[in-house]
């Protein structure tokens, strides 16, 4: 939008300049309050090529043809998303051609198969250096700032001096891009004894893979140039910034960041040691950094909800549909329904999938339910007049009790190694007072999403026995910063797997936070235990709705988890009036799995007509 109203900018001869000083007279600071949908603007804010004197500039000149050239134009696509900058783009909607917002663009890139899509990969020739995403991985979580001025920019041998004693002086690790070019008309070589004072904690390299590196774990923050591809990578990763634009559309994109994003802090133009280690400081451990951080996650998660499928249906209040023509389901709505209807894409291979195999049921010989008839009998009786005959064989935990142990082995499903370590810590817990906490074997959180359950566990205070699998967290491992360790001694253990049948009917467990998978809710009524659920995919949801407002043994986490209702919810399971109701229900419930799976129990008589009607072929 500044480069559009250059025009305008030269007709009311703002620019050029009338003299240099009005480079450090205070000129700069003039607000421009005349720009749509630019807030908070001024002189210095603008694209830097109206800092000039001459008339004829090239740059200048070039920027007011192009700006003009835009109202021509069949088309505008921009890398942003309309969250990001949505005054300036209501203002540019009502006058230039149409606008199309397709970013930021390696996360949109990220939502088609690599079959499909080519790598858009980086415009540098530079040869990428790999080195330091190994150093990287050697790193603690957060502990590095990542420096990189871009392809382009270069410094002056005084401002490369600034920059490196300001990063040594912080005292923290970062990983520095100095390309061959970066200082002007010579070769950007650092002195011994910085070199000497930066060993072990910072690492050099002539390029690297952005994207990689601003996405990796260890990196807290990003010491930038503010050019927008690198701004709109950062935003991308979550990152926050510290900027020092140089040129161009530089200084806009930190004005945005720092003061309208709240997601960076700017170095002055004359850079000096002092605020660079300041800043830093700042970023790394102050509280404005933690104030940053936590406001780039939220541009993170705007990001992706704007590259995924179009999801307005998914928060505009379309899910709340009821859903009361489906027999036998009770107050359900479309997010209780199997998630796989959640889609845009006619051709989506699960919902199709799901489609064929709903109707193959119709085909069947028998069809087998590890459920009992009391627990789900309107839902069970419909089906019973439209599909082949149906056996409820549940829970399976409890029928094979019935047989003696010769007879029957493990049902277990996981290829993960059991730790029964925590049963060892579980027995010298009081009765009632641990919560156990277990995602299954396949859903997935976020590095976010996992650090609001773990501080939401925290804060309650109660001991808890969580099982963090290696492959929880999406991409990454699952590392918890070390402040949450420290907290959690002594009343949280972390375990990567654990026989759940044993942890769920131990005495010491009061209740069980779960992805309300149908293994993990049969176990966890076959134990007696009321549950918090958050449900991540397939028959999940429907499963959560029916544990929590048809037998009112569960209540249910928001899918954007934060801290303080984990908190709450846990709270409330384990000391709270709602809690001891659930305790209450869910008893009931178990005392019934228990006579189902009984001799003359409905579950019991079933399965032995599965193994008289279905492989004896008797009647």
């Amino acid at each position: 939008m500044g480069c559009i109203y250059y025009k305008e900018l030269i007709d009311r001869g703002i620019t050029p300049f009338k003299n240099e000083s009005d480079l450090s007279n205070g000129y700069l600071d003039t607000p421009v309050e005349w720009i749509p949908g630019l807030k908070n603007i001024r002189l210095r804010d603008l694209p830097s090529f109206i800092r000039t004197t001459d008339p004829d500039d090239t740059f200048l000149n070039f920027l007011k043809v192009e700006g003009e050239k835009a109202f021509e134009a069949s088309a505008i696509i921009i890398n942003t998303f309309d969250e990001l900058e949505d005054e300036v783009l209501s203002a540019m909607a009502t006058m230039l051609p149409p606008i199309y917002t397709v970013g930021p663009i390696s996360m949109l890139c990220s939502q088609f198969p690599d079959t499909q899509s080519t790598s858009i990969g980086s415009s540098s020739t530079w040869k990428e250096d790999d080195r330091c995403l190994e150093w990287l991985d050697e790193r603690e979580r957060g502990s590095v700032l990542y420096v990189n001025f871009g392809s382009m920019i270069v410094l002056s041998n005084e401002q490369l001096i600034e920059f490196a004693w300001g990063l040594a002086n912080s005292k923290h690790n970062f990983l520095w891009i100095l390309r061959p070019d970066l200082l002007k008309g010579e070769a950007a070589v650092l002195p011994e004894e910085l070199m000497d004072e930066i060993e072990g904690r910072g690492l050099l390299a002539s390029w690297c893979r952005q994207e990689m590196v601003l996405s990796h774990p260890s990196v807290s923050g990003f010491l930038t140039h503010s050019g927008w591809n690198s701004t709109i990578e950062s935003v991308s990763a979550g990152k926050p910034m510290i900027c020092w634009p140089y040129f161009s559309d530089q200084p806009t994109n930190c004005r945005y960041v720092c003061n309208e994003w709240g997601i960076g802090m700017e170095i002055d133009n004359e850079v000096k040691r002092e605020q660079v280690a300041e800043l830093i400081e700042e970023l790394m451990d102050g509280e404005k950094g933690k104030e940053m951080k936590k406001k780039a996650v939220e541009w993170k998660e705007k990001a992706i909800r704007a590259t995924q499928a179009d999801e307005s249906d998914l928060s505009n209040g379309y899910l709340d549909t009821p859903v009361d023509w489906i027999p036998g389901l009770k107050n359900m709505r479309l997010r209780d329904l199997p998630s796989f209807i959640r889609t845009t894409d006619p051709d989506d291979k699960l919902l199709n999938f799901i489609k064929i195999e709903g109707e193959k049921a119709f085909e069947a010989s028998a069809i087998i339910i590890n459920t009992f008839d009391e627990l789900e009998d309107e839902v069970l009786s419909a089906m019973a007049t439209m599909l082949p005959p149906i056996y409820t064989v549940g829970p399976i935990s409890l029928l094979c009790s019935q047989f003696p142990v010769t007879q029957s082995t493990s049902i277990g499903s996981s290829l993960l190694r059991e730790d029964e370590s925590c049963l060892e810590w579980l027995d010298e817990k009081e009765i009632g007072s641990v919560v156990y906490v277990n995602f299954g074997s396949l859903a997935v959180v976020s590095n976010e999403q996992l650090i609001e359950f773990a501080w939401g566990l925290a804060n309650t205070k109660n001991n808890f026995l969580w099982i963090l699998r290696p492959d929880l967290v999406s991409g990454e491992a699952a590392v918890l910063p070390e402040e949450f360790l420290n907290e959690i001694k002594g009343r949280g253990f972390l375990a990567s797997w654990c026989p759940q049948e044993r942890v769920l009917s131990h005495p010491s467990v009061r209740g069980f936070l779960t992805h309300s998978g149908w293994n993990s809710t049969m176990e966890s009524v076959s134990a007696g235990k009321p549950m918090i659920c958050w449900p991540y995919f397939g028959d999940q949801q429907t499963n959560c709705r029916y544990v929590c407002n048809e037998w009112g043994m569960g209540m249910e986490i928001h899918n954007e988890v934060k801290r303080e209702q984990v908190e709450e919810l846990v709270a409330e399971l384990m000391d709270g009036e709602k809690g001891k109701e659930m305790k209450k229900n869910v008893v009931e419930w178990k005392e019934k799995a228990i006579r189902a799976t009984q001799a003359g129990g409905s579950s019991f008589v079933n399965f032995h007509r599965v193994l008289d009607e279905l492989l004896l072929g008797r009647k």
